[in-house]
């Protein structure tokens, strides 16, 4: 008579198979769906991109070239100075060559880059401004100004709140 350990031994040895099995085919139609829109992202031409919501920040939130050089807040905020920003967070490559093309790609990723440098950069600056250069106005209109953009930066939520309450 065979133990009945042996016998529970391969049952479960033939469940983990069968999972095995369906788990490796499910993989295989997600990695195929993947590489199917993957596929038609690469293949979309350039499409408008003229009706996107741009970000230009405005010269007056801007340094001295003076205060560039003794801040290093100051510096890497002015290394904005003349950059298009773009906020396309929530998308994926994959989307972004799908919706604007695979020539636009590029550019397109050049500017979310900007934006997210802008996001992170902002608190930095803002704290500078409002502690060392006594322009707390300044510092509450620039975080407006990125939160305007759909920041969605706890950092500057917090960082606004603080400074317009004190």
């Amino acid at each position: 008579m065979i133990p009945v350990f042996t016998i529970f031994f391969v049952i479960v040895i033939l469940i983990t198979a069968a999972t095995i099995k369906h788990n490796t085919k499910e993989q295989d139609s997600v990695d195929s769906r993947f590489w199917e829109r993957e596929h038609k992202a690469n293949s979309t031409l350039k499409k408008d991109i003229s009706n996107l919501k741009y970000i230009t920040i405005p010269d007056e939130f801007f340094p001295s070239e003076s205060d560039a050089l003794i801040s290093k807040e100051a510096e890497n905020f002015l290394k904005l100075h003349g950059k298009t920003l773009l906020n396309l967070n929530g998308m994926t490559n994959t989307e972004l060559k799908l919706n604007y093309g695979i020539m636009n790609f590029e550019k397109l990723a050049s500017y979310d880059t900007n934006f997210l440098d802008f996001v992170s950069i902002v608190p930095d600056y803002c704290i500078w401004l409002a502690d060392s250069c006594d322009e707390k106005d300044k510092a509450i209109k620039l975080l407006k100004f990125a939160k305007e953009c759909d920041s969605d930066s706890k950092k500057i939520d917090t960082l606004y709140e603080k400074l317009l309450n004190s």
